[in-house]
């Protein structure tokens, strides 16, 4: 017998399957000028992943910390990768970029400490 329809739905959601709000604009991501001019935008968030490690907030640690280029720049990331990962439509088309770069633990951790964050200590366990 199939499952109901609400039942197979709900399984997608906590998968997170459908229920991700990220438009990963498939149509569009290769037009590089178009996805450099969403990583310009000021309304840009950025998730950064520190020497393979992502950093979460530190009040909820399934939340992860998306942060603007003000303070990519403010943590003087220059030589990063970044990789557009989508627009999110449940946060006013809000452009999402994952941005990767390697450092040592206490230079990131000094450094999100000046602009009021800290490095997780179970990011830390991962390295």
């Amino acid at each position: 017998m199939l499952a109901e329809t609400t039942e197979v739905y709900d399984a997608s959601a906590a998968l997170c399957y459908s229920a991700n709000s990220l438009n990963r604009c498939g149509e569009k991501r290769k037009d590089t000028e178009w996805v450099n001019s969403l990583k310009a935008a000021p309304e840009t968030r950025f998730l950064i992943q520190a020497n393979d490690s992502f950093i979460f907030n530190t009040d909820d640690a399934n939340q992860p910390l998306l942060h603007s280029a003000e303070v990519i720049n403010l943590l003087g990331i220059t030589d990063a990768t970044t990789i557009f990962l989508g627009i999110d439509e449940c946060d006013g088309n809000r452009p999402h970029f994952g941005l990767r770069y390697s450092t040592d633990l206490e230079t990131i951790d000094e450094e999100l400490e000046k602009i009021g964050h800290t490095l997780p200590t179970a990011c830390a366990a991962l390295q």
